[in-house]
C-alpha cells in the first residue's frame, strides 16, 4: 500500500521515478498520494509546478493530511503532498510515531502512497522511513552509484529489515550496456535519459525500443 523510493546517492533518478510511477498508477484508475519526504533538498514539487510553502512538515507536526494534499491536474486521481520549506534539523520531525500517524491517515484515503525521500547513505532520514513502510524500491544509476555504494545501501536496508520489493536501473543505454542488459523495453539511446512528469502531470512519453 505504501512504497518508499530510495537511492544510494543523490542523482540516481529516484524523484523522477517516483513522479512517473505516481502518474502511471493514477492513470490506471487508482487513487494515489505522492509524498515529497525530502525535508533537506526537496525538488519533487517542481515536477508538477507546485509551490513548496507548506506540506509534510505541517502534517508531521499533527495537522490534518487533507489540508495540504493537492490534486495534480490532468493526472487521474493523483494527489501530491509537498515537503514544505527545507528544515535545518528534519530528523526532529521524521520520527517513527509521526510517520505512523501519517501513513494511517493516508491508508484511509488512498490506495497507494509513494514516498520520495533523501538518498540513503548521506543522511539518516530515509532509514527511519524504510522501517515504517510496506515496501522499498531501490533506484540506482550505475553511472553515479557504483558497486560499493550499492552494496552499502543494500546492506543498510537488510540491517533495517526493510522489505525491498525491487530495483530500478535508471539512465541505462542498451547500446553500450553490454550483454548483461536486455534491450527489450528500454528507451532508444537518443531519449534514454529519464524525464520527470511535466507540469500538466503527464509522464514523459518515450517510445520503447
Amino acid at each position: 500500500r505504501n512504497l518508499l523510493m530510495v537511492s544510494p546517492l543523490p542523482g540516481d533518478g529516484k524523484s523522477t521515478t517516483a513522479a512517473n510511477l505516481g502518474v502511471v498508477l493514477a492513470q490506471a484508475g487508482h487513487r494515489v498520494l505522492l509524498v515529497s519526504a525530502d525535508l533537506r533538498r526537496p525538488r519533487l514539487h517542481e515536477f508538477f509546478g507546485f509551490a513548496n510553502r507548506r506540506g509534510l512538515s505541517m502534517v508531521l507536526r499533527g495537522q490534518p493530511l487533507e489540508r495540504y494534499a493537492r490534486r495534480v491536474p490532468k493526472a487521474g486521481d493523483l494527489w501530491f503532498l509537498s515537503s514544505g520549506p527545507p528544515l535545518a534539523r528534519p530528523s526532529e520531525l521524521i520520527r517513527p510515531d509521526h510517520l505512523r500517524n501519517l501513513l494511517t491517515a493516508a491508508r484511509e484515503n488512498f490506495e497507494y502512497v509513494i514516498i520520495d525521500c533523501p538518498p540513503l547513505l548521506p543522511v539518516a532520514d530515509s532509514r527511519t522511513l524504510a522501517s515504517e513502510v510496506d515496501g522499498v524500491l531501490l533506484v540506482v544509476d550505475p553511472g553515479r552509484s557504483g558497486r560499493n555504494a550499492l552494496n552499502q545501501a543494500s546492506g543498510e536496508l537488510q540491517r533495517l529489515r526493510a522489505n525491498v520489493v525491487g530495483v530500478v536501473l535508471s539512465n541505462v543505454d542498451p547500446a553500450t550496456g553490454g550483454p548483461d542488459y536486455i534491450a527489450y523495453g528500454y528507451a532508444p539511446p537518443a531519449a534514454r535519459t529519464s524525464r520527470p512528469a511535466g507540469r500538466d502531470g503527464q509522464p514523459s512519453t518515450q517510445r520503447p525500443r
